[in-house]
C-alpha cells in the first residue's frame, strides 16, 4: 500500500520504505498528488498537458508528461497507474490513500477530534512546482478549502457547550493559528476568552493582532478596536492589588555560609522567576532587567518596570542544613508576609524553593486559592545541570559563546529534559554559525518545552522557528511574548535579531530592528548583542557619536568578546581613524577566520568605505589555510572589485580563485557575469557558458566546512540555472526555456528544498518576462519560501538571492507597486557582501520611482 501524506509537510511510503525519488522531484509528486485528488476518474491527457507543461509547445508537453508517467511507473509500480487508450490516465483503484482522504472521510463522519488529528497543517507549506501556475492556483485553492474546515472544527470544540475553560481556549487558539491575520477569528477568540473571564488573555490576543499587522502598517479594524477598548475601560472582576495587575520584583539573594552556593545570589530570583511565571494576575519582572535597572550605574527603573511588589531574602548554610528565607513587601511599603524553608542539603533545593513560593503566594494580596496549584514547571531537577547552566550564563552574556556552549552542552548532558539549557545552546551555537548543532539543540528544547511556562515555551518556539528559517513565524511569537510581557529582554532583543537578519530576504530594510534592539538595550545597558547591532545600524545611518560611545561601552564591557575585533574594525572604518586601521590589519592577520569574515562584511556593508576594503580582505587571505577557503576570500573580493567598476580586476580575482577551488569560482563567476548591468565583453559571457556547459557536477569536490558545503551535492542544479542565467541575459529565449525544464527535472537533495525553489522559480520568472507578462514573472517569484537561515545566505551568493530580489524589484516597478520596489532595493546591501555589485544598479533603479 502507498501513502501520501500532504498536510503540515510532504511523505510518500511504500509500506514502510520512502519512496526518496518521487519526493524529490517536486512537480512528479505534485502530479501524482493530482491525481489522488480525482478520487479513480481518469484526466484526459491534454487536461494535465495544460496545467503541469503550458510553458511547452505541444509535443514537449506530451513527451514530459510520458517522462513523469515512467518516472512513476518506476518509482511506485507499473500497476499504479492505469489508463484507457492513449489519450487518458489516473490511478488504479486504491492503489494510493492519503491523509487528505482520511482527514476528510472523518470530517464527513462527524468526528472533529480525529479529523484535527489527522490535520497536520497546511497543505503542502512552502511547496512550489515549477512552470506550472494553473497546478500552484489548485494548490492555493485546496490549502485554504482544507485550512478553513480545520478552523470550523476547532471552533466547534471551543464553543461546545460541554467545553471546558482550558480546553475551550486551546481550541480557539488553534482556531486563530489556522489564519492568524484573520480579525474576525480574532474577534471571535477576544469574545470567547471574555466570557470565560480571561479579560487580559482577550487583550493579549488583540496586542498579537495589532503587532503583526503593524509589520506591514496596518492597523486593526475599527471594529475589533472597539472590542479592545471596551475590553479595557471595563474594570476586571477581581483585581489584583488595587484595581491593577501585580508585577512582582525578585531581588538578588544575600548568600552566607558556603562559597560553593554564591550562584544563588543570581539563581535565586530566577528559580522563584519560574515558578510564579503564568500565576494569573501576577506578572513577574525578567531578573535580567532586573539586575540592569537596580545596577548603580544606570539608576533605578522601578518606574520604568512598573513594579508594585518585590520579593528579597537570602540562603544560609550552617551546620550542614540549608534554610532559605524571603518576604513579600508592598514597593517602598510594608512586609505582607515572610516564608522560611530549611534542607538537610542543596539536593533539596528545588523542593524548598516549591514550599517557599507556595508560602510567599499565600500573602499575595486578594490571592485566589485554586491558583497556588498553577505554578509553572521546574526548568530541571538536576543541582548539578543548574549549576553547569549558570557557568554558562556569565560568558554567554558577555559575547564569548565559545565559552557558554560547553557549559549548556553539560548542563543538557547532565539533564537531558532541561529545556532552557538546550535553548541557550543552540543559541550559543547559532552564534558561532554553527547551524546543525543549533537546530539540533534546539529540536531538544522542543521536545521538552512542556515543562516551561507559557512565554518561555513562546521563546524556545520562537527560536525553533527562527533556526529552521521561518523568520515570519518567529517574530508573531515573540510579538505574542510582549503583548502579555512587555519588559521581556529576552523578546526584545531577539525580536531585533530576528528583523535584523531576516528583514532584507523579505524586502525589509534592517532599520526596523532599531526600536526592538532599543528596548532591549533599556532594559540591559549592557547587552552586547544590541550594542554590537545598534553600532551597525549607527554606521549604517552615519550616526557617528553614537557609533563611538556603543562600541566604546561594547569594547569596554568585553573586550574579549567573539566580535570585538568586527567592533573595532568597524568604529575605525567608518569614524575614518588611520592609527587603529594599521594596527587592524595586523591584528586580522592572526585573528580566526570567522572573526575576519565578520569584520569583513562589517566594513564592507556599513562603514561606506569599499576604496579601502582590499587591505582587510588580504589580510583574510592570510588568515586562511584551506584552499577552498582562499578560494571564498578571493571571491568576495571579486565582488568588491565589481561593485567599484573595475571589471578587469574582478575578473583577475576570478581567475585565482579558480586555481584554489574550480568549481565554486567557475559558479561565482557564472553569477556575476549573469548581471545584466554590467559591462561585460561578449566574448567573456560566451567563454563563461561554454565552461560551465562543459563542466562535470560530480567532479567537484564534497566540502563539510562552512560555508562551502552548503553547495555539496547542488553543482547540477546551480549549473543549469547559470546557464538559465546567462541564456536570459543573452536574449537566447530557447535555451532559458531549456534550462527552466531541466532544473524541473533534477532531484532535490534534502534540506536543499528553499533554494532549489528559487532558482526553479527565477528561471520560470525570466520565462515568463520575455514573452512580456511581468504580473505573472512576478507571481512566480512572490510566492518563493522565506526560510532562509542568514548564515547561509551571507555564506552563499546563490543562497543570498540578491538576484532574485533585484528582479522582483524590476517587476514590481514594471507592475506599478513602486512603494514595495523601493523596500526590496533599498535592503539590497544590508546583510552580505555578496550583495555588493548590486548596491549601485539598486541605488540608479530606485532614484527612477
Amino acid at each position: 500500500m502507498i501513502h501520501l501524506r500532504a498536510l503540515g509537510g510532504q511523505d510518500l511510503r511504500q509500506g514502510d520504505r520512502e519512496v526518496r525519488a518521487v519526493l524529490q522531484q517536486p512537480k512528479r509528486f505534485a502530479l501524482l498528488l493530482f491525481l489522488t485528488a480525482a478520487r479513480g476518474r481518469l484526466l484526459r491527457r491534454d487536461t494535465l498537458l495544460a496545467q503541469f507543461w503550458p510553458e511547452l509547445d505541444q509535443e514537449h508537453a506530451r513527451a514530459a508528461l510520458r517522462r513523469a508517467l515512467y518516472f512513476l511507473r518506476r518509482a511506485l509500480g507499473d500497476d499504479t497507474i492505469a489508463g484507457r487508450g492513449d489519450e487518458e490516465v489516473g490511478l488504479a483503484d486504491g492503489a494510493v490513500t492519503t491523509d487528505i482522504g482520511e482527514f476528510e472521510a472523518a470530517l464527513a463522519r462527524g468526528d472533529a477530534r480525529r479529523a484535527l488529528d489527522l490535520y497536520g497543517g497546511d497543505l503542502l507549506p512552502g511547496f512550489y512546482v515549477s512552470g506550472a501556475p494553473e497546478v500552484e492556483r489548485w494548490i492555493d485553492g485546496e490549502r485554504d478549502r482544507l485550512r478553513r474546515a480545520a478552523a470550523a472544527l476547532a471552533w466547534s470544540l471551543a464553543e461546545s457547550p460541554g467545553a471546558r475553560a482550558t480546553e475551550a481556549v486551546e481550541w480557539a487558539a488553534r482556531a486563530v493559528s489556522h489564519s492568524p491575520d484573520d480579525e474576525a477569528a480574532v474577534r471571535r477568540q477576544m469574545a470567547l476568552l471574555e466570557r470565560l473571564g480571561d479579560r487580559v488573555g482577550a487583550l493579549r490576543a488583540y496586542d498579537a493582532l495589532a503587532r503583526r499587522l503593524a509589520v506591514d502598517e496596518f492597523e486593526p479594524e475599527p471594529e475589533t478596536e472597539a472590542v479592545a477598548a471596551r475590553l479595557r475601560v471595563r474594570p476586571a472582576p477581581r483585581p489584583a492589588v488595587a484595581g491593577r495587575e501585580l508585577v512582582l520584583a525578585v531581588l538578588p539573594f544575600a548568600v552566607s555560609g558556603s562559597a560553593a552556593l554564591e550562584f544563588l545570589g543570581a539563581g535565586m530570583p530566577d528559580l522563584i522567576f519560574t515558578a510564579l511565571d503564568g500565576v494569573d494576575g501576577l506578572r513577574v519582572v525578567d531578573p535580567r532587567a532586573l539586575q540592569a535597572s537596580i545596577d548603580p550605574g544606570y539608576g533605578p527603573a522601578a518606574g520604568l518596570l512598573d513594579i508594585t511588589h518585590t520579593v528579597r531574602g537570602g540562603v544560609i548554610a550552617s551546620g550542614g542544613q540549608l534554610r532559605i528565607y524571603a518576604s513579600l513587601e508592598v514597593r517602598g511599603g510594608k512586609t505582607l508576609g515572610r516564608a522560611d524553608v530549611a534542607g538537610a542539603s542543596d539536593a533539596q533545593l528545588f523542593e524548598m524553593v516549591d514550599d517557599l513560593v507556595r508560602q510567599l503566594l499565600a500573602f499575595r494580596p486578594d490571592a485566589p486559592a485554586e491558583r497556588l496549584a498553577h505554578l509553572a514547571a521546574r526548568a530541571t531537577t538536576s543541582l548539578a545541570a543548574l549549576k553547569a547552566y549558570y557557568r554558562g550564563e556569565q560568558p554567554f552574556r558577555l559575547g564569548r559563546y565559545r565559552d557558554a556552549a560547553p557549559a549548556f552542552d553539560e548542563a543538557g548532558q547532565l539533564d537531558p529534559t532541561f529545556a532552557l539549557a538546550f535553548y541557550r545552546l543552540a543559541g550559543s551555537r547559532a552564534a558561532l554559525a554553527q547551524i546543525d548543532l543549533a537546530r539540533e539543540a534546539a529540536a531538544q528544547a522542543m521536545a521538552h518545552r512542556s515543562r516551561l511556562a507559557d512565554h518561555d515555551r513562546l521563546l524556545v518556539e520562537a527560536q525553533d522557528a527562527w533556526l529552521a528559517g521561518r523568520p515570519a513565524d518567529a517574530e508573531r511569537r515573540y510579538e505574542e511574548v510582549l503583548a502579555g510581557h512587555p519588559d521581556d529582554l529576552e523578546a526584545w532583543y531577539l525580536l531585533g535579531d530576528v528583523r535584523f537578519h531576516a528583514n532584507p530576504y523579505r524586502g525589509r530594510s534592517i532599520r526596523e530592528a532599531r526600536q526592538p534592539l532599543e528596548k532591549a538595550l533599556a532594559l540591559d545597558p549592557s547587552h552586547l548583542g544590541a550594542l554590537a547591532k545598534l553600532a551597525r545600524l549607527d554606521a549604517l545611518e552615519d550616526r557617528q557619536a553614537d557609533l563611538d560611545a556603543r562600541v566604546e561601552r561594547y569594547l569596554r564591557l568585553s573586550p574579549d568578546a567573539d566580535q570585538s575585533l568586527a567592533m573595532r574594525a568597524l568604529r575605525a572604518y567608518r569614524l575614518g581613524r588611520g592609527i587603529e586601521k594599521a594596527s587592524l590589519v595586523a591584528a586580522l592577520r592572526h585573528a580566526r577566520a570567522l572573526s575576519v569574515a565578520i569584520a569583513f562584511g562589517d566594513v564592507a556593508m556599513y562603514a561606506g568605505a569599499l576604496d579601502e576594503l582590499e587591505p582587510v580582505g588580504r589580510a583574510m587571505l592570510t588568515a586562511v589555510r584551506s584552499p577552498e577557503l582562499r578560494a571564498l576570500c578571493r571571491l568576495m573580493l571579486a565582488h568588491v572589485m565589481l561593485a567599484r567598476g573595475r571589471l578587469d580586476a574582478a575578473r583577475a580575482e576570478l581567475e585565482a580563485a579558480s586555481g584554489d577551488d574550480a568549481p565554486w569560482a567557475l559558479a561565482v563567476r557564472g553569477l556575476l557575469v549573469a548581471m545584466p548591468f554590467w559591462p561585460w565583453e561578449s566574448g567573456y559571457v560566451a567563454e563563461t557558458t561554454a565552461a560551465l556547459r562543459a563542466f562535470d557536477p560530480s567532479s567537484a569536490a564534497v566540502h563539510t566546512g562552512a560555508p562551502l558545503a552548503l553547495h555539496t551535492g547542488l553543482h547540477g542544479q546551480i549549473r543549469v540555472y547559470l546557464l538559465g542565467l546567462l541564456a536570459a541575459r543573452t536574449g537566447d529565449g530557447a535555451a532559458l526555456a531549456d534550462m527552466a525544464e531541466q532544473l524541473e527535472e533534477l532531484d532535490v537533495p534534502p534540506g536543499a528544498e528553499t533554494v532549489v525553489e528559487r532558482m526553479a522559480r527565477t528561471l520560470a520568472s525570466l520565462v515568463r518576462r520575455r514573452k512580456g507578462d511581468a504580473p505573472g514573472a512576478l507571481a512566480a517569484l512572490e510566492g518563493a519560501r522565506s526560510d532562509v537561515w542568514y548564515q547561509t545566505a551571507v555564506g552563499s551568493p546563490i543562497f543570498g538571492g540578491t538576484y532574485e530580489r533585484y528582479l522582483r524589484a524590476e517587476l514590481l516597478a514594471a507592475c506599478g507597486r513602486q512603494k514595495e520596489a523601493a523596500g526590496w532595493l533599498a535592503a539590497i546591501g544590508e546583510r552580505s557582501p555578496w550583495e555588493l555589485p548590486f548596491v549601485e544598479p539598486a541605488r540608479m533603479l530606485g532614484s527612477t520611482l
